[in-house]
């Protein structure tokens, strides 16, 4: 398994696997409203040049990816999303390390995650990212925690 840098051709695999990702868990939250499920490649390709996309693959098949891009002093990660026939080996945790290393220039790393989602929050936490705020969730968002972690490649 490698990580590496995706491009616009790659947004289609990359939608499949969010929506591989995310279906799991709508059926958590009894939501078939969530965000993720409802993205369209017309929204991935409108916003592509605004993002730095990195995929996670094995062999030609993505099985992961992230999407991240610099506002101010911060790097915001968004849709982590490992396919779950992939997931618990580490490759979110890979995902995350390799976008730090991309934005090492940034103060400090933020992402939103679902608050009861099961172990998201855990595993963000063994990665030093550390609960900033609670959002309240509406008919398609469940509750959210705002996570950040401090970067530790600027003052280094």
């Amino acid at each position: 398994m490698k990580i590496i840098t995706a491009d616009r051709s790659d947004l289609e695999e990359i939608l499949k696997v969010q929506k591989k990702a995310f279906y799991p868990v709508s059926f958590f939250y009894n939501n078939p409203d969530l965000g993720p499920l409802h993205t369209t490649l017309d929204e991935l390709n409108e916003h592509f040049n605004e993002y730095t996309y990195l995929k996670a693959v094995e062999g030609n098949l993505i099985i992961g990816f992230l999407r991240a891009k610099r506002i101010d002093d911060s790097c915001k990660i968004e849709s982590v999303s490992v396919d779950p026939e992939w997931q618990k080996r580490g490759i979110g945790s890979q995902l995350i390390k390799a976008i730090e290393a991309i934005f090492r220039d940034v103060d400090n790393y933020e992402l939103l995650t679902g608050l009861k989602t099961p172990g998201n929050v855990t595993f963000y936490s063994k990665m030093n990212y550390q609960i900033k705020e609670r959002i309240p969730g509406t008919r398609t968002i469940p509750e959210l925690v705002l996570m950040q972690k401090k970067s530790g490649y600027k003052n280094a």
